[in-house]
């Protein structure tokens, strides 16, 4: 994914979690502290390859 792509998908986590928060603010926050969308978009696909070949495989 390019960078862009990282961007947009991250908005629209946030974006997600915002909405969320309008509903239950206490489930957008364990949300947020549960996600691993930031974690896997620091990454990047270099992080996850391993991990991807094994499933494929």
């Amino acid at each position: 994914m390019s960078p862009s792509g990282d961007r947009k998908l991250d908005r629209s986590h946030e974006e997600i979690l915002e909405t969320i928060a309008w509903i239950n603010r206490d489930l957008a926050t364990t949300l947020q502290q549960h996600s691993p969308l930031p974690a896997v978009l620091d990454r990047g696909v270099a992080g996850f390859r391993a991990q991807a070949d094994a499933i494929i495989k």
